[in-house]
């Protein structure tokens, strides 16, 4: 079974920034907020998290496609400056990944994820000026699952 199936990294992942204080929760009326999946329309000063096409790794023993996760985060915000320094900081924090845990009782019970690491496959990259003049910016990684445990 490939592992975005199980649970999206996306959310995980949104947790994890999170939990290092890089965003909060998502709510149009808070800045610098974590939205997963789609961009949404407000605040100006968001951090969107999406699932990407997972990298294959071949096939288990027992027939199943073995992939590894991949996210992309998008960073839009109204001032340059701030919108690259908040894009440093989530690049900061997946590069310092490093066995994190992961269990929502509510999401998923019974499951734990860690995650060993986070390699990045591409770096801050601005994507320039949206349609509203907010700056963007997005950079993408690739995951390692040390082990997915169910109760």
């Amino acid at each position: 079974m490939a592992y975005n199936t199980i649970y999206p990294s996306c959310r995980t992942m949104r947790d994890y920034l999170i939990s290092k204080g890089i965003g909060s929760v998502f709510s149009v009326t808070v800045d610098w907020c974590i939205a997963t999946a789609a961009m949404p329309v407000s605040p100006k000063n968001v951090i969107v998290v999406f699932d990407e096409e997972g990298l294959l790794r071949g096939r288990e023993s027992n027939g199943d496609v073995a992939e590894t996760p991949v996210v992309q985060f998008r960073i839009r915000g109204i001032n340059y400056e701030a919108t690259f320094e908040k894009a440093r900081q989530v690049q900061l924090a997946m590069d310092e990944l490093d066995g994190y845990e992961w269990s929502d009782v509510a999401a998923l019970p019974g499951v734990t994820i860690t995650y060993r690491t986070a390699t990045r496959n591409r770096g801050i990259f601005p994507l320039g000026r949206d349609e509203n003049a907010n700056w963007v910016f997005n950079q993408e990684f690739v995951l390692v699952i040390q082990e997915i445990v169910t109760t």
